[in-house]
């Protein structure tokens, strides 16, 4: 796949190819792995990354690069290319989910042993259930001045939504806690990776380049 990307991209058919052709490749291998890899491909390295790995591996400062060096680079790029699609399919099907999952199940056991403990204690008793009390009442205050005061359009509105809501299955609303909290563990932790595996690469093209002087 690199030679056909270096043929396509080596407009000029010079043999060598500089920083924006060097580009140009990268994205034409994107697009043609994302057909088979899915969305985890569709992002590349940006423009001033990919210029960076170019800088280290052009070891005699010619601002182009061969063939071959074009082919180590594109093995770096692509190599980073794979650990992303890899690493984000794992944590989004796998590790995010269940750790997600692990989280929940500790903070119920947390609430669990805190309930059972208070329940033990007049004292915290009496508070839980002087708070559940106003609770309730300051629910039932704003229900009656939601009922005088609201707008008409925002009454239906908010009856409609809740006519979706009742619609939702119990198994739904059974795994939405878990969803939302791997929605949110993935949204931190993913590009988070993706950051470092960009970085590893880049000091990976750092470390071929001081091969090559060496």
């Amino acid at each position: 796949m690199t030679d056909w990307a270096f043929d396509v991209v080596d407009t000029d058919k010079s043999g060598d190819v500089d920083k924006k052709e060097l580009y140009a490749g990268l994205l034409l291998i994107h697009i043609n792995l994302a057909t088979y890899a899915g969305p985890a491909a569709c992002k590349p390295m940006t423009r001033e990354m990919v210029d960076e790995v170019f800088d280290k591996m052009d070891v005699d400062s010619s601002g182009t690069l061969n063939r071959g060096e074009f082919q180590e680079v594109m093995m770096i790029l692509c190599s980073q290319i794979f650990s992303r699609v890899i690493m984000q399919w794992s944590l989004t099907l796998l590790i995010v989910p269940m750790v997600a999952q692990y989280c929940l199940d500790l903070a119920f056991n947390v609430i669990e042993c805190m309930q059972r403990y208070a329940t033990q204690m007049d004292v915290l008793v009496e508070m839980t259930s002087f708070l559940y009390g106003r609770i309730l009442q300051m629910i039932a205050t704003v229900s009656i001045l939601w009922d005088q005061y609201s707008p008409p359009l925002i009454k239906k509105i908010m009856g409609h939504a809740k006519d979706v809501i009742d619609i939702i299955p119990d198994d739904v609303w059974e795994t939405f806690p878990v969803t939302l909290v791997s929605c949110i563990m993935g949204c931190m932790v993913v590009p988070y990776t993706i950051l470092r595996i960009d970085g590893f690469f880049s000091s990976l093209a750092d470390k071929k380049s001081k091969k090559k002087y060496e």
